[in-house]
């Protein structure tokens, strides 16, 4: 469903002659971009540290690490290691990938709090909004949600219920854009934003959508793949201003992919 989505959106911003961002609003020009293509719970605390200073050089206007080791007190060590080593100014993300239960969330939450963390992502399963509901009540720290919730009544049910800061829907997982829009737009009526998962070249111009977007994720998984890749400026990435979601893909290099 979603890739039938994403082709007829593609299909109607060419015919209009048009960006896909322009036709779906057109909010801004450009979305800060903050990489989580690492920060990897195999790192020792060494390697993580030296790969988020390496991110920050880069430009990144932020980074994600994640959270989940055996040890809570690890994973305390190294949250509170990256912010010293990146400074007060970039932001910082944790991510725990549903590790947790909401005691055990809250405990992390709890000793990370002067970490100055910009949200702390997926600390619980999903399809758990009252522990959700419970951990917000318990912490400072923004809580993010939205990659593993695939359509938008569980959405909605965050919102309802309070268990949410900021909204991460996935265009993929969730439908496709038309599913995507919905969710952004039930989150601006209540005052949420809304920060995309995953595909970074789709997503840049949802982001560039709405004006309560706050992040692309820089997972660059299909660079390999594509003629002309987005460019990192001043921390930013900038919609394609091609027709449609401008998304070059070289059929020589998707071929070692074909299997029919």
């Amino acid at each position: 469903m979603a890739a039938v989505d994403i082709a007829l959106w593609d299909l109607m911003a060419k015919r209009a002659g048009l960006p896909l961002y322009q036709l779906l609003g057109g909010a801004k020009p450009a979305v800060p971009v903050y990489n989580t293509d690492g920060g990897w719970l195999h790192l020792s605390e060494e390697e993580l540290v030296r790969q988020s200073v390496e991110f920050v050089e880069q430009g990144f206007k932020g980074i994600k690490i994640k959270v989940g080791r055996d040890s809570l007190y690890e994973d305390v060590a190294r949250v509170f290691a990256v912010r010293k080593a990146i400074g007060q100014e970039p932001y910082l993300m944790i991510d725990a990938n549903m590790k947790w239960n909401a005691r055990e969330a809250i405990q992390l939450a709890c000793r990370v709090e002067e970490a100055d963390l910009f949200w702390f992502e997926e600390p619980i399963e999903a399809d758990d909004v009252d522990s959700h509901v419970t951990l917000r009540e318990k912490t400072t720290i923004p809580i993010a949600v939205g990659e593993t919730i695939y359509n938008k009544y569980v959405f909605q049910e965050y919102i309802a219920q309070g268990a949410a800061d900021i909204l991460q829907p996935d265009a993929v997982r969730v439908g496709g854009i038309s599913e995507w829009m919905k969710v952004a737009h039930m989150a601006e009526c209540f005052g949420l934003s809304v920060s995309p998962h995953f595909l970074m070249d789709l997503h840049v111009h949802l982001s560039a959508a709405v004006p309560h977007s706050l992040f692309v994720e820089y997972i660059p998984s299909l660079d390999p793949v594509l003629d002309d890749t987005l460019t990192l400026n001043d921390g930013h990435f900038s919609p394609p201003e091609r027709p449609g979601h401008g998304i070059l893909f070289n059929k020589e290099k998707l071929a070692p992919y074909q299997i029919f």
